[in-house]
């Protein structure tokens, strides 16, 4: 999902705007969101699921087709440093993909690997130039070769291909062509690295046309030609690892597998692409590659310096051999995150019927035969087809009944470029009228706006997802240029971090347009009240009447609720992200279609005020 920091263009026409914070919360369309009432049995399922239990199963022999991890590289193989991994399992036939994650040296540098065994691998840096580098931390994940289906759901196949296929700068693609031993659903994160270390010179690997049924892969040097291009290449053997994309959980670790190009210039200095990580409480093993040849230096995947338990950022890499510059085109990134010290296991045979034998932490898809559900919330998705101003205004009735209910929608499309907000009034336990509103009150073109529903409360839900909803009725409102000072907002309970908070007007009391803001989110509490930014020839000469604006302050991370995957955070990535300026991308995972997703601003960085609107990206992924 595409997202702009959308300005008004009342008292002008431009939409630059400031890097703003925003929050997301994005489920399978036309969710429910269930708190189950009773504490399950300890009875099997009425139905099987298909989460993993994080206990072993009792007649499930676990069987490790992988593992991840992480090690510090304290320098460069040209300075004689190269890490000795040893393996926490043994392999018949293993291969390697490295990545370095952080960015202490700023010298070009890629991960390469060697001496692949059954039982370890030695992994070493190298700066194109053949000079020394700082230190750096590097994960890498091992695979052994085949075709595997693990008991999470997750698919994957690895191999290995040896060529003396190489390309460098300005030289067309033409890679081996490597076919899958069966055909993924869609297209897998290919993640890729040289596991030998034949060449004379810096070398490292390129994939690229990934489909459902295969790839290219070869060598690639670059801008390196001074020496590669005089002498032989040698031959090289490329480990690779095609991982099935989504999200999910493994030997009690979750994961976190996508691939996406985010159309903006990722070399170094340039925007960082950043993946957006949720549910890790520490930095998890995270692999990327380059799975493109969209710039024509040549370019390989690398830390931009962004590394936590939130998010990865990435550099399409280029070497300062024949030039010191290293801009680069928008390059399709592929990943794959897992838990620190993750081993990927097979279970080889099928669980029994048996409850298990250690409680597990993630819950059974199918109803608990003596649990009682109760809807505390739902998505949903409407085409409106034009403004409030025009008449047109939407009815929805709700799946379910609520009691108090609070509703906050987002505009996903683009299909008009004018300004223009999401509104909602006439709230009931039934249903509600959303509508749009643009800033000068003129028509607009159908757009699609996705909307969750909550229940007043605060609610802990049976797949682990907290979050709590409410509404508060003010006159407090923020103008253009003025210091934000909105009315404190404090949570029933303390959140363990600071949650994704969405908000929205709930009424439509106002002569003028309108929206909301909230700010100042902390695990206590926010600031919140009205936002009507540079709309201000009006809205200064009037009384400011009292709206109720509705929000949810969800706990931040993925998982299931339901049969439905959802995947909530919020994030600030630094760059303008006003209208026509860099859209801030929120990567999604495991959506076979577009889910109903809800974007908000929540901070007050560029002065002109700003709401959150799609950009014209708006996919499953």
């Amino acid at each position: 999902q595409g997202v702009y920091a959308e300005e008004d263009q009342r008292s002008d026409v431009e939409r630059g705007h400031a890097s703003e914070p925003f929050a997301w919360a994005a489920f399978e369309r036309n969710t429910d969101i269930i708190l189950v009432s009773q504490q399950p049995s300890n009875s099997p399922s009425v139905a099987p699921s298909s989460v993993p239990s994080l206990s072993a199963s009792p007649t499930g022999t676990p069987v490790f087709v992988g593992e991840t991890g992480r090690i510090l590289v304290s320098n460069t193989i040209d300075e004689n440093v190269q890490v000795e991994v040893v393996f926490r399992n043994a392999y018949t036939n293993p291969v390697v993909v490295p990545f370095i994650n952080t960015r202490n040296g700023g010298e070009s540098v890629s991960p390469r690997v060697k001496d692949v065994t059954n039982t370890g691998c030695t992994i070493f840096m190298q700066e194109p130039d053949h000079q020394n580098h700082s230190p750096e931390t590097v994960s890498y994940i091992v695979a052994e070769k085949g075709r595997w289906e693990l008991s999470g759901g997750l698919t994957f196949e690895a191999g290995s291909h040896s060529t003396d296929r190489a390309r460098g700068k300005g030289m067309n693609f033409e890679g081996d062509p490597i076919s899958f031993s069966a055909s993924f659903q869609k297209n897998p994160a290919v993640l890729h690295t040289l596991n030998t270390n034949a060449n004379v010179d810096w070398m490292t690997s390129l994939a690229t046309s990934v489909t459902t049924g295969g790839f290219q892969i070869a060598q690639e040097y670059a801008e390196t030609s001074t020496l590669n291009d005089a002498v032989t290449i040698a031959t090289e053997t490329i480990g690779w690892i095609a991982f099935e994309t989504g999200t999910g959980i493994n030997s009690g670790n979750q994961f976190i597998i996508g691939y996406y190009d985010d159309g903006v210039s990722n070399g170094v200095g340039q925007t960082q692409f950043i993946i957006n990580l949720f549910g890790y409480e520490n930095p998890p093993d995270i692999v990327v590659a380059v799975i493109g040849e969209n710039g024509g230096d040549g370019s390989w995947a690398r830390g931009s310096g962004t590394y936590s338990s939130t998010k990865q950022g990435v550099y399409a890499e280029e070497d300062q051999r024949s030039d010191v510059e290293r801009g680069h085109a928008s390059e399709p990134f592929a990943w794959a995150a897992f838990e620190r010290n993750t081993d990927i296991i097979l279970v080889s045979q099928q669980p029994s019927n048996s409850p298990s034998v250690a409680p597990s932490s993630v819950p059974s898809l199918s109803a608990s035969p003596t649990g009682t559900p109760v809807f505390v919330g739902e998505t949903g998705r409407i085409l409106v087809s034009n403004t409030i101003d025009e008449n047109v205004q939407v009815e929805v009735v709700f799946r379910n009944a609520y009691t108090n209910p609070v509703v906050v929608p987002f505009i996903n499309t683009r299909n008009g470029g004018e300004s223009v907000s999401p509104r909602v009034k006439d709230v009931t336990n039934t249903g509600c009228t959303i509508f749009m509103q643009e800033p000068d009150h003129q028509n607009h073109s159908p757009e699609t706006v996705s909307y969750i529903v909550a229940e007043k409360g605060r609610w802990e839900l049976s797949g682990g997802l907290t979050f709590e909803a409410g509404s508060h009725s003010t006159d407090r409102a923020r103008g253009k240029g003025m210091n934000f000072e909105g009315d404190p907002i404090s949570f029933s309970a303390s959140f363990q971090k600071n949650p994704a908070v969405l908000h929205t007007l709930n009424t439509n009391a106002n002569v003028d347009w309108m929206t909301s803001l909230a700010t100042s989110v902390t695990t206590g509490g926010f600031q919140i009240a009205q936002e009507y930014a540079e709309t201000s020839t009006l809205n200064d000469a009037v009384t400011i009447a009292t709206e109720t604006i509705g929000w949810i302050a969800f706990e931040t991370g993925f998982g299931m609720i339901g049969e439905n995957l959802f995947i909530i955070g919020h994030y600030d990535d630094g760059v303008s992200n006003g209208v026509g300026q860099t859209q801030f991308i929120i990567n999604l995972f495991g959506y076979e279609n577009p889910p109903d997703i809800v974007v908000a601003v929540i901070g007050e960085n560029g002065g002109d005020g700003s709401w959150a609107r799609g950009s014209g990206t708006y996919s499953s992924t």
